[in-house]
């Protein structure tokens, strides 16, 4: 599969790769003006872009040829703002079982602060269905 820098999506948004192995994945991105809602801190909907695209790297180092996914869940708590910096979702899958994924996926922001904890499912379609 092509990497996530290869999507005309995340290359719009600016999301850089990063981990894709062993059910770990993660991405992250420099905050821009662009990133930005009204009150000028980052918007929740550019923390969920991070939280899916770490999930599906996490989700795309455990397949195997020919399967693919879609994400079915993602629950997001927002714990800090952010209105700078770089931020990194980083995603562990915690369980691969019955095409299902689940993983645990953390944003924080200048690698230190913890902005956002999530939890998400894929579902895992194609291969031996």
């Amino acid at each position: 599969m092509p990497g996530d820098d290869d999507s005309p999506f995340s290359r719009f948004i600016g999301i850089q790769d990063g981990l894709s192995e062993g059910g770990v994945g993660s991405v992250s991105l420099a905050v821009r003006p662009h990133h930005l809602q009204a009150a000028g801190r980052v918007h929740g909907g550019l923390i969920a872009v991070l939280v899916d695209t770490a999930f599906f790297r996490a989700v795309r180092s455990l397949l195997a040829p020919g399967q693919g996914t879609t994400t079915i869940e993602l629950k997001i708590n927002f714990l800090e703002p952010a209105d700078s910096g770089r931020l990194t979702a980083t995603a562990t899958i915690i369980s691969n079982a019955n095409r299902l994924m689940v993983a645990d996926i953390e944003v924080t922001a200048d690698g230190n602060r913890l902005i956002a904890q999530a939890t998400g499912t894929f579902l895992v379609i194609g291969g031996d269905d």
